[in-house]
């Protein structure tokens, strides 16, 4: 698509078709100036044709009656440029090597997939041990407080059956 023209500015704000000048005056359909007209200041708050009129007239050069004869409008722009020509058809060698980046670009694609594949193994079997790392410290730290228990146990017996003489 060309562009043609940019967008109008946005109208000032406050001018209302009860003002008697038209800050920025836009253009009807027809490409007449009017206040009222599309990125004129009242565009959107003309309502009928007094205002209509009104908006004609204050977008009017100074010294023009308001009888004279709307401006011309404006000429058509330019043409848009013509499109660029396509592309020259590739020649064999530049096919042949266009093919071996393509296989390039894809064997290096699967060995970087394979990279992937292998870092994520070894972080599995990595955070694999390191589990049964801590199952087996939680064990013998279980295995040790039950040796503990029993020995304290076996303590409180030995002074319920010996005495606190220790006559046994």
């Amino acid at each position: 698509l060309c562009r043609v023209a940019s967008p109008p500015p946005p109208p000032p704000q406050g001018s209302t078709p009860f003002d008697d000048v038209c800050p920025v005056c836009g253009r009807t359909k027809s490409g007449s100036l009017n206040c009222c007209g599309s990125g004129g200041s009242w565009n959107k708050l003309c309502k009928g044709r007094p205002n209509w009129q009104k908006g004609y007239r204050a977008c009017l050069p100074t010294g023009l009656l308001a009888t004279s004869s709307p401006p011309e409008p404006l000429p058509p722009p330019p043409p848009c440029p013509p499109p660029p020509p396509p592309p020259r058809p590739l020649t064999e060698f530049e096919k042949q090597m266009l093919e071996e980046e393509q296989k390039r670009q894809v064997e290096q694609q699967k060995l970087d997939f394979e990279i992937q594949q292998k870092a994520a193994e070894e972080l599995r079997k990595k955070q694999e041990e390191a589990a049964k790392e801590r199952q087996k410290r939680k064990e013998e730290r279980e295995a040790q407080r039950l040796s503990d228990l029993a020995q304290e146990k076996a303590e409180d017996l030995k002074s319920q059956y010996c005495g606190d003489k220790g006559g046994c």
